[in-house]
């Protein structure tokens, strides 16, 4: 495989491939049968090829379900303060929307930083710091090899698609993590059910505010 290829070298037949495929899959005519012959009949290097595009589309996603997963428990804990004042009026509701869609303008490494400024463990902190890392690099530099999927034959192809499914298990694993590295802070609690899933309880949607207590 030459590393040197860019974009623009992607094969011309694959990417009529793609399209096909997509027009046929969608096409409101089409049924289960017909579509599966149309891809067993394409030759087996533009298979791998479609394969590979679908692995790193499924990565992709899992990746956005990762963050916002990350996002989500950020705005669940009241004790995690963004850079805007909640206006002190507001319903909770309206607090935590508020919340959410100021972390939403932020990155993953933004989001470190402010979970850095919380009793976060420091083993929990430098996976975070991990997590960053192998995000940063799949959507940054994963194609920096010229890996492109018109470029590969179906040999090359499974190397890329084992390694985006491997990025695709680290977000998907995070997804769950982030919850329980917040459970350890004492952000909010956590009951484990075991096969059942786990309860979750912010010990602070229900406490006064501290400015109230003290009568700020």
């Amino acid at each position: 495989m030459n590393a040197m290829c860019s974009a623009s070298n992607i094969d011309a037949n694959f990417v009529k491939l793609a399209a096909l495929c997509e027009g046929k899959l969608f096409a409101k005519n089409t049924k289960r049968p017909d579509f599966k012959s149309f891809v067993l009949a394409q030759k087996e290097a533009d298979l791998a090829r479609v394969a590979f595009c679908s692995q790193m589309g499924s990565a992709f996603v899992i990746l956005n379900k990762m963050e916002d997963a990350i996002i989500g428990a950020m705005a669940t804990c009241d004790r995690i303060k963004v850079t805007s004042v909640l206006k002190e009026d507001a319903e909770k509701w309206e607090e935590m929307l508020e919340k959410h869609s100021k972390l939403l303008e932020s990155t993953l490494g933004n989001l470190i930083k402010i979970l850095s400024k919380h009793p976060i463990l420091q083993d929990d902190l430098n996976y975070l710091g991990w997590l960053k890392s192998k995000r940063d690099f799949f959507i940054h530099r994963f194609f920096r090899e010229g890996n492109w999927p018109g470029n590969l034959d179906p040999r090359e192809c499974e190397f890329y698609i084992r390694r985006a499914r491997y990025f695709e298990i680290i977000f998907n694993r995070a997804s769950v993590r982030i919850w329980k590295i917040f459970a350890r802070a004492g952000l909010f609690i956590l009951y484990d059910l075991g096969a059942d899933g786990v309860l979750l309880m912010n010990p602070d949607m229900f406490a006064p505010d501290i400015e109230e207590e003290s009568g700020g």
